[in-house]
């Protein structure tokens, strides 16, 4: 008689096993639904399938930042050619470089094509802030049409220039190319000396 009689907590596991065994079931044949499809994520129609996507850190990189370490430049009204600016973090054995106020430096690289040939004249790359009136000169444009740089701005306007030697600390001669730095897009354009009433000095 005693055989028959089951204790308290091995009813309460009973009846625990008997509300949880239909949950499990469901979830097991969910898995197994979603291991048979598997095969299917990928094809197209007429049998052909997907291109594996790249792996590495480079693929990594691009699919998380596709555009926050590169600054198209566009040819300003009336001019020629194109170019990007590369940015880089400085290198520091402590993860990051930064100026004393705390601003992330970055090793930047300006590639240009296609620029007009220049008359006794030559092309120089600069980093200026938005109301243009500091700039930064990144150097002059050399035979392999890049120039080297750092720059330690929060937000800039990256330019190249046409310019009479010898170059000074800012630029005086024709704006042939800009490009506005990734942490511009954030900006509140409405509030833009522009839009205003007011202009920047050139």
């Amino acid at each position: 008689m005693q055989d028959e009689i089951a204790s308290p907590a091995s009813a309460g596991a009973v009846g625990r096993a008997r509300v949880t065994q239909p949950a499990m079931t469901v979830r097991v044949a969910r898995a197994t639904a979603v291991l048979a499809l598997l095969p299917l994520v990928g094809a197209r129609p007429g049998g052909a399938s997907r291109t594996a996507p790249a792996v590495g850190p480079r693929a990594c990189a691009r699919a998380l930042r596709p555009a926050l370490y590169t600054i198209p430049l566009l040819a300003d009204q009336g001019m020629s050619g194109s170019g990007v600016a590369t940015l880089v973090p400085a290198p520091s054995p402590f993860g990051i470089t930064v100026t004393a106020d705390g601003h992330p430096v970055f090793d930047i690289t300006v590639t240009v094509q296609n620029l007009a040939p220049s008359r006794g004249s030559q092309y120089v790359a600069w980093a200026t802030t938005q109301d243009l009136s500091d700039a930064d000169k990144i150097g002059v444009i050399g035979s392999d049409q890049k120039a080297v740089g750092t720059v330690s701005w929060n937000k800039y306007i990256v330019l190249v220039t046409e310019e009479q030697a010898p170059v000074g600390a800012h630029w005086k001669g024709q704006v042939v190319l800009r490009g506005f730095s990734p942490s511009t897009y954030l900006a509140n354009y409405a509030s833009h000396p522009l839009f205003l009433g007011g202009m920047p000095p050139c």
